[in-house]
């Protein structure tokens, strides 16, 4: 009897003692997902970043996060395994910032996309919510710092307000930012037309829509391939 109770005594024991320290383990999770208030320095973050996201259906999304040090950004994604029959590779620009420990992207669009900042190498992709993801992916959403130079490696699909001028230009509207143009032959010709079938062909500025390939200072822009010339002088 002695002995029965001795071992009730040390089940009782060791049930105690994984209760006391299974909460201790629960906030150690929680203060590990919890966002550190954290300043950094835009001048630190501004690079280019990679990562290979899950895809349901292909076989992961190479992504490249390129920001850049007047508060641009360009997003390179190419869905891989796709037939190269369909289009697999897009590109997203807009603006950028940084909070505390909290960068934020700002497309052209109503939609956002938030990292929280680990370290001036690592980039970790939040839920839409802001909220850190837990589940088992969790570490496929973690971009980190490259020291390679980024190569766009498809035209981007964008706008902008073009000035038609001997030194042409354009205002991408989704940079805010003015780039100095340039065409191959062919792309000239395709633009030329567009632009006379403007209303008034002898205009200054138009809107512009079309494919383009950035240089690798993102100051340059060739026109790859020219969709359509609209009347207009603002983006808005």
């Amino acid at each position: 009897m002695k002995r029965w109770f001795s071992f009730l005594f040390s089940l009782v024991l060791l049930f105690l003692i994984a209760c006391k320290n299974h909460p201790a383990e629960n906030a150690s999770v929680e203060k590990k997902d919890t966002l550190i208030n954290t300043e950094f320095n835009s001048k630190e973050i501004n690079g280019l970043y990679e990562a290979t996201l899950p895809c349901a259906d292909c076989g992961g999304i190479q992504s490249k996060l390129v920001l850049n040090k007047d508060f641009t950004y360009l997003l390179e994604q190419n869905y891989l395994g796709v037939k190269d029959t369909t289009q697999h590779i897009f590109y997203d620009l807009g603006n950028w910032e940084i909070n505390d420990s909290t960068l934020t992207l700002m497309p052209n669009t109503p939609d956002t996309l938030r990292f929280f900042v680990k370290n001036t190498d690592t980039l970790k992709m939040l839920n839409h919510d802001g909220s850190v993801n837990t589940d088992s992916l969790a570490s496929k959403y973690i971009f980190t710092k490259s020291t390679q130079q980024f190569n766009q490696i498809s035209p981007a699909l964008v706008s902008g307000v073009i000035e038609k001028s001997e030194n042409m230009q354009i205002t991408l509207c989704a940079w805010n930012k003015t780039l100095n143009v340039h065409f191959s032959p062919k792309s000239q010709v395709e633009f030329n037309k567009a632009w006379k079938s403007l209303k008034n062909p002898d205009a200054d500025k138009a809107i512009f829509q079309g494919e383009v390939k950035l240089s690798k200072d993102f100051k340059q822009a060739e026109i790859i391939k020219t969709i359509g010339i609209f009347e207009g002088e603002s983006c808005k």
